[in-house]
C-alpha cells in the first residue's frame, strides 16, 4: 500500500501518488520512467490532458483515472484505495469554501522537552494525563501547531473547565447550526466530523464521561485530550493512545527557567548543584518553586507567587517536613490578598484549602474553602463553584459530619445539572 494515501484532499497531493507509481514502475521493469506521450500513446488521451493529471493541474475523471493508475502499475489494492482518494479529492472540491477554523492559543513561548511524546501522537484520540502544572497543555498545544496543516477543515480548541454545552460550542467553531433540542447536539456534531478532517483540542477534562459525547464516531477528524484523569474508558472502550507526562529532566527544567525568568548562569550553576540525583520535583526537590518564587518576587507577579508558594508547602508535605509545608502555606494566604485577578484568587483560594486539609488542619482549610465558595459565586464559575462545592462536602464527611456535608454535595449535583442542560 502506498504511503499517504488515506491523507489525500487535493488533486497536487493526487498528482504526487501518481508520479511515485510512475517512478516505482520503471524500477520493476528495469526502465526508464513513462514519459507523459509513452503514457498517453497507452491511454489514448491527449499528452496535455496526461501533463494535468500528473502535475495536479486538472483531476482525471473517474473511467480516465482508473485506466491511469493501471498503466503504471497499481495492485488491485492500490487501485481500490487510490479510486477512494480521488473520489475524496472529488467531494473536498465541490463542499462549499468557508474560513477553516482555527482556535488555537498561541505557541507557548519557552517551550522545552516532551520530543519523544510529541513525535510518539499517533492516534485518531489522544489523552495526555497528568498532575496540575506538568504541562499537559503547553503539549497538546504544541502538537496541535505541529500538525495543523494536516487538517484543511480547521482546528477548534475547547476549555472544558469553564465551557458550557460543549457540544454546542464546536458546532458554532465549525460555523454549523446548533440543534434546538439537546438531544440532537451530539448527533449534529459527530456527523459534522464525520464528514470533515478536523483536530479538536480538549482541554482540562474532568473524566471520560464529559468527553465522550464530543468523540467522532467515523471519518478522519482528530481528538486530543488534557485531563488530570487517567482516562481508563477512552483507552479500554475508544482505543485512545494515552501519554503520562512525569516531571522534566534536569536540564530541561534548567533550560525552562533560563527560557521563562531569564534565569542570571550562577542561579543555573547552583540550581544544578543543589538537584538531588534522578530526584523527582514534587518530592525530593524544591529548587525549581524556589526559583520561580524568586523570579516572580523580582518581577512584582502575586498569583505566580500564591502558586510557588502553595507548590513549595506541597513538596515539603511529601517529604514529611511539616512545620516548613504550614509556614510556606500560611505565606502564600497572606500573599494571596495581593492577587487581583477574581478567577485566580478563587482557585488558588481552593487550591490553598485542599493543602491545608492534607496538613490536618481541617478547621483553617474550612475557613479557606468558605471564602473560595463566594468568589465563584459572586462570578458565577459554575465548573470551579462545582469543584468548591464537592471539597466543602468532603471536609466535612472527613469529620463524620454528614448532616453539614449532605447540602454542599446536593448544591454540587445541581450545579452538575445545570452545566450538561
Amino acid at each position: 500500500m502506498m504511503d499517504g494515501v488515506e491523507d489525500v484532499t487535493t488533486t497536487e497531493q493526487l498528482a504526487v501518488l501518481l508520479r511515485a507509481l510512475r517512478r516505482r514502475h520503471a524500477r520493476s521493469q528495469n526502465d526508464k520512467e513513462l514519459t507523459v506521450r509513452e503514457i498517453a500513446a497507452k491511454s489514448g488521451y491527449a499528452v496535455g490532458r496526461v501533463s494535468e493529471y500528473l502535475s495536479g493541474v486538472t483531476l482525471p475523471p473517474t473511467d480516465r483515472f482508473d485506466v491511469l493508475i493501471g498503466i503504471l502499475g497499481a495492485t488491485a489494492k492500490e487501485q481500490a484505495a487510490l479510486a477512494t482518494a480521488r473520489d475524496r479529492v472529488e467531494e473536498t472540491r465541490r463542499r462549499p469554501r468557508t474560513t477553516a477554523p482555527m482556535q488555537l492559543p498561541p505557541d507557548v513561548h519557552g517551550f522545552v522537552g516532551r520530543e519523544d511524546v510529541l513525535a510518539a501522537i499517533n492516534g485518531q484520540i489522544v489523552v495526555v494525563s497528568g498532575p496540575a502544572g506538568i504541562g499537559k497543555t503547553v503539549l497538546a498545544v504544541r502538537w496541535a501547531h505541529r500538525v495543523a496543516d494536516r487538517f484543511p477543515d480547521g482546528v477548534l480548541y475547547l476549555d472544558l473547565q469553564d465551557a458550557e454545552r460543549p457540544a454546542a460550542a464546536l458546532l458554532r467553531g465549525l460555523d454549523v447550526n446548533v440543534p434546538d433540542e439537546p438531544d440532537e447536539l451530539v448527533s449534529s456534531l459527530r456527523t459534522t466530523l464525520a464528514r470533515r478532517r478536523v483536530l479538536v483540542v480538549l482541554d482540562n477534562a474532568r473524566d471520560a464521561a464529559q468527553v465522550v459525547p464530543l468523540l467522532p464516531g467515523a471519518g478522519r477528524s482528530a481528538v486530543i485530550v488534557t485531563s488530570r484523569d487517567a482516562m481508563n474508558d477512552l483507552v479500554v472502550k475508544y482505543g485512545a493512545q494515552r501519554f503520562v507526562l512525569d516531571v522534566l529532566p534536569l536540564d530541561d527544567v534548567l533550560q525552562l527557567l533560563k527560557n521563562l525568568t531569564e534565569a542570571p548562569e550562577d542561579l543555573l550553576r547552583a540550581f544544578r548543584t543543589m538537584w538531588p540525583h534522578n530526584a523527582h520535583v514534587e518530592h525530593d526537590c524544591v529548587e525549581v518553586f524556589e526559583a520561580l518564587l524568586a523570579a516572580a518576587e523580582r518581577e512584582g507577579d502575586h498569583a505566580i507567587q500564591v502558586q510557588a508558594l502553595a507548590q513549595l508547602g506541597a513538596a515539603h508535605n511529601h517529604a514529611l517536613r511539616f512545620v516548613k509545608a504550614l509556614d510556606l502555606l500560611e505565606r502564600a494566604r497572606d500573599q494571596y490578598a495581593e492577587v487581583e485577578d477574581h478567577a485566580g484568587r478563587g482557585a488558588v483560594m481552593a487550591s490553598l484549602g485542599i493543602s491545608y486539609a492534607g496538613l490536618g488542619r481541617h478547621d483553617e482549610a474550612l475557613a479557606i474553602t468558605y471564602k473560595a465558595l463566594a468568589l465563584h459565586r459572586s462570578i458565577e464559575e459554575r465548573t470551579a463553584l462545582r469543584r468548591t462545592l464537592l471539597q466543602l462536602g468532603n471536609l466535612h464527611l472527613r469529620q463524620g459530619r454528614t448532616a453539614e456535608a449532605a447540602p454542599f454535595l446536593q448544591e454540587a449535583r445541581d450545579v452538575l445539572g445545570r452545566e450538561t442542560s
